[in-house]
């Protein structure tokens, strides 16, 4: 692909984080997008890598123009993926700014949050997830909470919790926001698959387990 052919748009951040619950529990750095141009979710990356190495370049809120390439090997529902061959910053957002440009500009989902990503997640046991042969079109979406979600942290996590005793779903959080005992009713959530994998030694399936990137009131 030549230089004049390479993908330009105008990137909004809307998530970044500093940790990410893979299977090897490595510090990995992570910036998620919305490229305005295409009207598409990216996922910010390195060339040739699946993380930043120390921490991603960009902050929550602020927009650049991108010039960047799809990544060359890509595994369903990670679709997103692209690598960043050069960025300039051309200004910023504030949270209340960025979540009406998200509301304004990006598909939300309505539902329950147990039938987003096309109701393809398990929601049999407390965590939900997709199996690897039953992905959905997508590894990102924004959804506005039909309830609230309450912290409940878990093996020394950050956690929230969906739904009522006996049956919750616990969800999570893998942003860098501030501290919240709980995410109120009608506010627009990121959600995010995590990439495919089973814990060490176990003879379970591979799955992509839901998470909360971020949140904007």
């Amino acid at each position: 692909m030549s230089d004049a052919d390479r993908p330009k748009g105008k990137c909004t951040c809307v998530r970044c984080a500093d940790r990410c619950p893979d299977a090897d529990e490595q510090r990995q750095s992570l910036c998620g997008a919305y490229d305005q141009t295409k009207d598409r979710n990216v996922r910010l990356l390195p060339p040739g890598q699946f993380n930043w190495p120390d921490s991603a370049p960009f902050e929550v809120g602020q927009n650049y123009r991108l010039k960047y390439r799809n990544k060359g090997r890509i595994s369903p529902p990670h679709l997103e993926d692209v690598e960043v061959e050069s960025y300039e910053l051309s200004g910023a957002l504030d949270l209340v700014q960025l979540g009406a440009l998200i509301r304004s500009t990006c598909p939300v989902q309505t539902c329950p949050l147990t039938e987003t990503f096309g109701g393809s997640l398990d929601t049999t046991c407390g965590s939900l997830s997709v199996a690897e042969n039953q992905v959905p079109s997508g590894s990102v979406g924004f959804w506005l909470s039909d309830q609230p979600l309450y912290r409940y942290d878990m093996y020394g996590k950050v956690c929230f919790r969906y739904g009522e005793d006996p049956k919750f779903h616990t969800v999570p959080f893998v942003g860098v926001q501030p501290r919240t005992d709980a995410i109120p009713e009608g506010t627009l959530v990121r959600l995010s698959l995590t990439r495919s994998w089973k814990p060490a030694g176990s003879d379970a399936a591979k799955k992509s387990y839901l998470q909360i990137s971020s949140w904007y009131l």
